[in-house]
């Protein structure tokens, strides 16, 4: 245990990091499932809906980059959390076995 207090890279800060988003965010907490299909079948995509917070959860189950379109959704997103520098626009590119999580919340895209 000492050792993975010491490396902050180790399955336990993992885990400290994961709660802490899960505490921050009542849609990790307390909001309704809704699956999400994406053209790109082997991302897995769902999103979490509370009254206060809608997050956007993409997994990349693969050994392979993924590029994820998302200009078509009408949102603009603030990341919560992921493992890499993300730079979200009008895509994402999820890393192997990624798990990246967005927020949406009350973030229309402009139309212009």
């Amino acid at each position: 245990m000492h050792d993975q207090l010491q490396d902050p890279n180790s399955l336990w800060w993992y885990y400290q990091r994961i709660l802490e988003v899960r505490r921050e965010n009542p849609a990790l907490r307390e909001g309704e499932y809704e699956a999400v299909v994406f053209q790109d079948d082997h991302i897995l995509a769902y999103r979490r809906v509370s009254p206060e917070q809608a997050c956007l959860i993409l997994l990349n189950p693969t050994a392979e980059i993924r590029f994820l379109d998302l200009k078509h959704s009408g949102f603009a997103y603030r990341i919560v959390y992921s493992h890499h520098p993300l730079d979200v626009m009008d895509s994402i590119t999820l890393q192997p076995w990624d798990v990246v999580i967005l927020d949406e919340s009350g973030l229309q895209r402009d139309s212009c």
